[in-house]
């Protein structure tokens, strides 16, 4: 498999290392990154693999809103949009929009990056691959009401996994919404990571010397994500991959009134 791929959050970690392993595969690649600046690197290095750099703070609804329209505006067809990007922090952050900052970038930049690109995704029968999190499986509940502005404030078990278990459902709920278009929707969770936010203050510190020390680097992590993309899982859509295999996910991920309610959420804070 192989195109025009839209990836989110290239200048370090797992988006840097799946930038390099989809170039290597014969993609051209459009770098969806904050700071243009620091993603030049990425692009140099990849040159005559790069189609476009484009500059889009996921954080900021008109921001997200003018980096996809440029990118519709140039390219006809994308056959893949992953997204990458995403935080683990710690201590709290709301967005410009004052909403809580997991939820934000982990969950609504993602919705409204598809949205977005939404008709050169349909005109490929392009696949949108999404980066999940198994830490979904270790929250009782998704907690949809306080997803905005979250009670629970502890570092990974509170706003990053809520998070993590909101863009499932996202992104579950827009398999059924855009099956009619021939849009594949795929979520991977590339196992535990060592990055930035896994080895810093988003993690409780008793956490962090494991990760340190166990966490698998950002190419092993990459070469998952680039797998999940294999022709073996053939386009159904709506599929969850963890560790090559499909996995199912809670039972609240695939409800489809929870979808429904999460999706309703997310068109009114972004307004698509």
């Amino acid at each position: 498999m192989s195109g025009l791929a839209v990836v989110t959050g290239t200048t370090r970690g797992i988006g840097a290392a799946v930038a390099r392993q989809l170039a290597t595969g014969g993609w051209q690649l459009v770098l969806v990154n904050r700071d243009l600046s620091r993603a030049q690197a990425l692009a140099d290095e990849l040159r005559g693999s790069v189609a476009a750099s484009v500059c889009a703070d996921l954080a900021d609804h008109r921001s997200i809103d003018s980096a996809t329209r440029e990118i519709a505006a140039r390219f006809e067809t994308i056959d893949l949009l992953l997204n990458n990007a995403g935080v683990q922090l710690g201590p709290r952050r709301n967005s410009l929009q004052g909403i809580e900052m997991h939820f934000e970038v982990n969950t609504l930049a993602p919705y409204q990056l598809v949205r977005g690109l939404s008709g050169p995704l349909a005109a490929a029968q392009g696949t949108v691959l999404t980066v999940g999190s198994r830490g979904m499986f270790h929250t009782r509940e998704l907690k949809v009401d306080e997803l905005r502005s979250p009670t629970d404030n502890r570092p990974l078990f509170g706003p990053y996994t809520q998070s993590k278990f909101a863009v499932a459902t996202v992104m579950g709920g827009l398999a059924r919404a855009y099956a009619d278009r021939g849009i594949v929707f795929r979520l991977c969770c590339p196992g535990p990571t060592k990055t930035r936010g896994t080895t810093g203050e988003g993690m409780p510190w008793f956490l962090r010397p494991v990760s340190a020390i166990a966490f698998k680097p950002a190419a092993k992590a990459a070469a998952k994500l680039v797998d999940a993309l294999d022709p073996r899982f053939g386009r159904e859509s709506g599929l969850y991959i963890q560790d090559r295999k499909v996995r199912p996910l809670p039972p609240q991920a695939v409800d489809p009134a929870v979808q429904r309610h999460l999706l309703g959420m997310c068109r009114e804070l972004t307004g698509v």
